[in-house]
């Protein structure tokens, strides 16, 4: 559902720009790759053990069983809002203060997302989902407060899309 709060002409931005959207885009897992997931992990966990890494086989099926449990994970519908002093993400709030900059990353059908770089160390950067969101007015929005810095998807991010994250 895409909300935009307060009216606008062609000139005249909203006072605020709300939508609703899931918070990640979600990929059914099948058997095969559950199979998988538990079998790398028994892999990893044989080989700690025969090298007597107790630590490592401990770490081994940990990081199996939360793999296999967040890749089930449902994601949540949130509600996203662009404010005059902020940008809210379902109950959290990140101040214009705290963020360094924006991109719109918008090749549909399969990839719509507003990423904000934040100066928080242990959360550098959010991505939120357009879903049917106009970009070019949530563009508009967002240089009166941030500037406009293309991003790229890290490696990592790269991988986790590959693999359905």
């Amino acid at each position: 559902m895409v909300k935009t709060i307060s009216s606008h002409s062609k000139d005249q931005l909203p006072k605020s720009i709300s939508w609703q959207a899931h918070e990640f885009e979600h990929t059914p897992k099948g058997a095969g790759w559950n199979g998988l997931v538990i079998g790398l992990t028994l892999i990893f966990l044989v080989w700690r053990l025969w090298a007597l890494d107790f630590s490592g086989s401990v770490l081994a099926f940990l990081a199996g069983f939360t793999f296999l449990l967040y890749s089930h994970k449902r994601p949540r519908e949130l509600t996203f809002a662009l404010k005059p002093n902020g940008i809210a993400v379902g109950p959290d709030f990140h101040h214009f203060h705290e963020c360094e900059s924006f991109w719109v990353f918008y090749h549909p059908p399969h990839v719509k997302e507003l990423a904000i770089k934040t100066k928080k160390f242990l959360e550098p950067r959010l991505h939120l989902p357009l879903d049917r969101q106009n970009p070019v007015l949530l563009r508009r929005y967002l240089l009166q407060y941030l500037p406009e810095e293309e991003q790229h998807y890290s490696f990592v991010d790269g991988i986790m899309r590959a693999i359905g994250f």
